[in-house]
Parts: C-alpha cells; structure tokens; sequence
C-alpha cells in the first residue's frame, strides 16, 4: 500500500514528450473510469426506481383488495339485514359491532356505508407516501450532468530540472569504454595468435 498522494512519473525521449504521453495515459484511465462508474451509478438508479415502482404497485393491489374485502363484508351484512328485515340500528353503540355482528347496523346504514366506501379513496400506509417520496428523489437525479474523475492533482505535472534516465554522458562513456576494451581484447588476441603461429 502506498501513502498518498501518489507519485506517478514516465520515461520517455523527451521530456515534453513523456510529459504528454504520462497525461494522455492518465487521461485514458480516468475516462475508462469515470464511463464505468457512470454506467454503475445508471444501473444502480434504475434498479432502485423499479424496486420502488414494484413497492408501490404492491401496496396498490393490497390496498385495493382491502378496499374490495371491506365492501364485499358490508354488502354480505347487508343481505343479512334484509334477511332478518332490520332496516334500523340495532346497537347504541358501533364500536361494539364485529364482522358477525354488522347486520344490526341495519340496511339503511350498510347501504350508505357501501356508497361511502365506493367512492373513498384508497388508504394507504406511511411507508407507501415515504417509498412514493424515495422514487421521486430517485427519478431527479441527473447522472448525465455528473463530472466524475478518478484522481485529482495535488500538482500539476512538471518538466524534469535534468534527465531521469539513460543520461548521454553516462552512456557515452560506458559505450568508449566497452569499445575499448572490445578493441583491446581483439588486438591482444591477434597479437597472441601471430606469436603462436611464429612459434
């Protein structure tokens, strides 16, 4: 593990030269990058947005089924009322009354219950407008205006004060050296050769 930040640094024949191609190389990283990270965050936000809409297309369907259940359990209590032909309440009091005992409300009642629960709206939970609230943030979010970058520069790059690597001087050298003492050893050679063959 290195401490940031990093140090990156190329060789090249030039300094401007590697100067351009260590920022085109940088740049070529940080465009695969930024396009991966784009394409995660695109797929990531889609994935949220239809789990949200499955979410609220579930809470729809239970509500609307809670809804149809309530009517249906008002409409048989109301066949029961016309059955034992009570048309008037039979109860003072309608938090005493369950699902068997509906019926004593009387038909007049349980006949206007049926209109008045036609036409409410669904109910629905906290957690159903919190989810409807989380898809809306989920569908304002603007991925295309994103500027995303895999580095940032503590400095810009600069130009080497002297050469990196294979310095002329140096090289010079070594290279009159090696060929002096290739030379040497070929004209040794030669001499030893000829004194051998004298003898």
């Amino acid at each position: 593990n290195q401490q940031l930040p990093l140090t990156v640094s190329y060789v090249g024949q030039t300094a401007e030269g590697a100067q351009m191609k260590l920022a085109q190389y940088i740049q070529q990283v940080d465009d695969k990058v930024n396009q991966e990270l784009e394409k995660d965050l695109k797929d990531n936000i889609a994935l949220g947005r239809k789990n949200l809409q499955d979410s609220l297309r579930t809470q729809e369907v239970v509500a609307q089924e809670q809804k149809d259940l309530r009517i249906r359990q008002i409409q048989e209590a109301l066949q029961y009322a016309n059955q034992a032909q009570v048309t008037k309440p039979q109860v003072q009091q309608t938090e005493d009354v369950t699902q068997d005992t509906l019926f004593l409300l009387g038909s007049e009642a349980l006949e206007s219950m049926i209109k008045h629960e036609a036409t409410r709206p669904l109910v629905f939970s906290s957690n159903y407008y919190q989810t409807r609230q989380n898809l809306l943030d989920i569908e304002s979010l603007k991925v295309d205006d994103l500027d995303i970058h895999a580095y940032r520069y503590v400095m810009k790059p600069t130009l080497p004060i002297r050469r990196d690597s294979p310095k002329k001087a140096i090289t010079l050298i070594l290279a009159v050296l090696l060929g002096g003492m290739v030379g040497a050893g070929i004209v040794l050679g030669r001499n030893a050769l000829r004194n051998y063959n004298a003898k």
